[in-house]
């Protein structure tokens, strides 16, 4: 689901910069995900998928905000 949410953004023509921190966020749940999934941390693995979750729904909104 990232990667089709970031070209999206980039083809609506969203501002570079709000998809860009998003797009980190993203990245950095999902490191964060994986570190939890080996330390067995249910719940903070859940929590943390609905933050990179979030952020590729964000990215979908940013591009329909998008000036056409």
């Amino acid at each position: 689901m990232f990667a089709p949410a970031v070209l999206v953004a980039y083809i609506a023509g969203a501002d570079l910069g709000a998809p860009s921190w998003t797009a980190l966020v993203v990245m950095g749940a999902r490191l964060l995900y994986t570190v939890y999934y080996i330390a067995d941390l249910a719940t903070l693995r859940s929590l943390i998928f609905a933050v990179g979750l979030d952020g590729c729904v964000w990215l979908f909104v940013l591009a329909a905000r998008a000036p056409v």
